[in-house]
Order: C-alpha cells, then structure tokens, then sequence
C-alpha cells in the first residue's frame, strides 16, 4: 500500500476509538454484503493527511451476550 492509500489507512486508523474499527463511504460501497446497521455514519470528516473531506462509517461496539441463568 502506498501513497494516498497508505494515507487513508493511517487517517482512519488512528481516529477510530481503541479496538474500533473505521471505514471509508467508498469501502460501504464495495461490501458485498455489508449490514450496514452495524455501522454508525459519522459522516463527511477532515483527516490529517489527506487533501479531501472523506466520508466515514464506524463499526459499532458488540452487543454484550446474555448470560444464561
């Protein structure tokens, strides 16, 4: 990975929240089967690095299972 890609990687990285995972509106897009309503739209945001505002969509935290009694 190089250039402009290396960059978005390391943008979203860095932003997303400890163990969370960020992806751009463009990877939305390319996922066959994405559920898309286990992802928060965060929107059009400003990243360190790139030139452009990148839209981005947030992988929401796990639902915590039910123990059984």
């Amino acid at each position: 990975m190089k250039g402009r890609d290396a960059a978005l990687a390391a943008a979203l990285m860095v932003t997303a929240p400890p163990g969370g995972l960020q992806v751009s509106g463009d990877t939305m897009e390319v996922l066959p089967h994405a559920d898309w309503s286990r992802f928060d739209h965060l929107g059009p945001k400003r990243l360190k690095g790139l030139p452009e505002s990148l839209d981005i969509w947030r992988l929401k935290p796990a639902e915590p299972e039910e123990e059984e009694v």
